[in-house]
């Protein structure tokens, strides 16, 4: 327990751990590099670690013949409704901050809308009322002058209301990508928490005698590690520093597993993997859990970082290519590991 928990602790911590300390920290490029990593590695667990057990758990024989006869999609159904669960979490909590947003810069900035009508109002008496001339003639030029520099003024305003409305929608679209990379790490931390109990509950029910229990100790210890430097990754690109940071990747992520093999070591005697309860939990949970990162590997890493990245658009090819390998890397990696977990 206490292997796992600090090897989680610590990979999940260091990159966010560097982002504070610098000279503990990777280059830019090197960080870059560890971020397109852990894509593939969340990507990898989704793919191998969680969605083909959770097939062959929810079509299992143990079952009734509705999971393996009747309807064998289970799997990729609940896959499919937890991806457009968290889609609808995600847009709901989006849409909160947005029209909590908009609703405070509207309060800031009503009282300077309100007083610049009236000041153009005094400026145009103040201008009729300072050339009017018994011959008339007088009077209607001045007035068109008037009304000109009226125009150009209430021009200027406009103008600068169009800089301000501009600058205020680029703004709240600006807090809208930083809060939606936020909510990404609270959802990427839910799925793998849950992932993490479960593989957690598969070491603690298995026989701490044989090559098993050191084959699956040791794939599940390297498991964690990519798995947590990809979590810490992500929290670091989020912008989520200080004290919160460290707490909502290094203690959670170090329990969830520890927590899971002491569940396993506490129903180890009375365990079953062939009971229908233990069965559908564990499928369902997986593949919940896999539609989760799925979700949160193309949403949040892999697109972002890539597809709608514009610096590496315009990026030279070596620097290019690696991330790309870093991003294959990872996944290949993980799904290498899914020989023994």
């Amino acid at each position: 327990l206490f292997v796992l928990m600090v090897t989680s602790m610590t990979a999940a911590g260091y990159p966010v751990l560097a982002s504070l300390y610098p000279k503990i920290a990777f280059p830019r490029v090197g960080f870059a590099i560890l971020r397109s990593f852990g894509a593939g590695v969340i990507l990898g667990t989704a793919f191998v670690h969680m969605l083909p057990p959770a097939v062959l758990l929810l079509t299992s024989p143990c079952l009734s013949a509705t999971w393996n006869e009747t309807y064998i999609s289970f799997a990729g159904a609940f896959a499919m409704a937890a991806i457009l669960g968290i889609e609808v979490v995600e847009f709901l909590a989006l849409r909160f901050q947005h029209h909590r947003r908009t609703a405070q810069k509207v309060a800031s900035s009503r009282p300077q809308a309100d007083g610049q009508p009236s000041s153009l109002e005094g400026s145009k008496h103040s201008n009729g009322a300072a050339h009017i001339s018994p011959d008339g003639v007088t009077v209607m030029v001045h007035s068109d002058i008037a009304t000109n520099n009226e125009q150009v003024m209430h021009a200027h305003v406009v103008h600068h209301h169009d800089h301000h409305d501009a600058g205020h929608v680029d703004s709240l679209l600006i807090q809208s990508a930083e809060d939606r990379r936020k909510i990404g790490v609270y959802l990427l931390e839910l799925g793998i928490a849950a992932h993490s109990i479960i593989i957690g509950i598969a070491l603690g029910v298995t026989s701490n005698s044989g090559n098993e229990f050191t084959s699956l100790f040791i794939a599940i210890a390297f498991h964690q590690v990519f798995e947590g430097i990809a979590l810490g990754s992500t929290v670091v690109e989020a912008n989520i520093t200080g004290v919160l940071a460290p707490l909502l990747t290094s203690l959670p992520y170090g329990l969830t597993t520890p927590i899971g093999v002491a569940i396993g070591i506490a129903v180890h005697s009375s365990y079953s993997e062939s009971t229908t309860s233990t069965i559908l939990v564990q499928g369902i949970f997986d593949s919940l859990s896999a539609g989760v990162l799925i979700y949160n590997a193309l949403c949040h890493l892999i697109l972002p970082n890539f597809i709608q990245n514009v610096d590496l658009l315009s990026a030279k090819w070596f620097p290019t290519l690696c991330l790309y390998f870093a991003l294959f890397l990872g996944a290949a990696i993980m799904s290498l590991i899914g020989v023994w977990a």
